[in-house]
């Protein structure tokens, strides 16, 4: 059996993520390091730019990060549930 998180992980809020595993055990040092890669994004429209804003969930596709942070996530729902 298949099943695609992929669009599921695209709504996960970053920082409950990083504070899911932090509380998983791992290295303070590597969610400091992992939470320094915040991402924001701006909208332009007609040669105007607009205020750049926080991305607030998901993780960026495309990085080396997004991997280790989706297998953290997935591990920590099935050690845990969900909701927890």
């Amino acid at each position: 059996m298949i099943i695609d998180f992929s669009k599921d992980f695209d709504l996960v809020s970053y920082d409950r993520l990083l504070m899911k595993i932090a509380s998983s055990g791992v290295d303070s040092r590597v969610v400091v390091w992992a939470r320094s890669f915040g991402r924001s994004q701006r909208v332009g429209v007609g040669g105007q730019l607009y205020e750049e804003v926080r991305v607030t969930s998901g993780v960026a596709q495309g990085s080396l990060l997004a991997p280790l942070l989706f297998l953290a996530y997935i591990n920590y729902i099935w050690r845990n549930g969900v909701n927890s």
